[in-house]
């Protein structure tokens, strides 16, 4: 396993959304009002990135065929998507954001 620096606390307000090259697949990483989430960046159903997904609810939707994913989870919450998306471990040391993924 990896660990991965995303970025500084303080600059990744509640809504952002960075894309982390930590995999074969990219790690999505959002801050919502409860905190950093990481997930893969591809949606199940089809490969279409996630990142600039609407967020609401604990939930991402892919932009693409308007599945949404949890975020704590990776559950598929709708079809087309059935499978869930991976979700990765983040951290908060010292103001500095990191993710942890294979």
């Amino acid at each position: 396993m990896g660990r991965f620096r995303v970025g500084l606390e303080s600059g990744l307000p509640v809504g952002a959304q960075v894309v982390v090259e930590a995999t074969r697949d990219d790690v999505l990483v959002v801050r919502t009002g409860d905190g950093f989430f990481g997930v893969s960046n591809l949606c199940s159903h089809e490969e279409f990135e996630l990142c600039g997904g609407e967020v609401a609810g604990g939930r991402i939707k892919c932009g693409r065929h308007g599945s949404w994913f949890e975020l704590a989870t990776g559950a598929a919450k709708n079809l087309p998507a059935v499978a869930p998306i991976q979700t990765f471990e983040v951290s908060v040391e010292d103001g500095v954001v990191f993710v942890t993924a294979p």
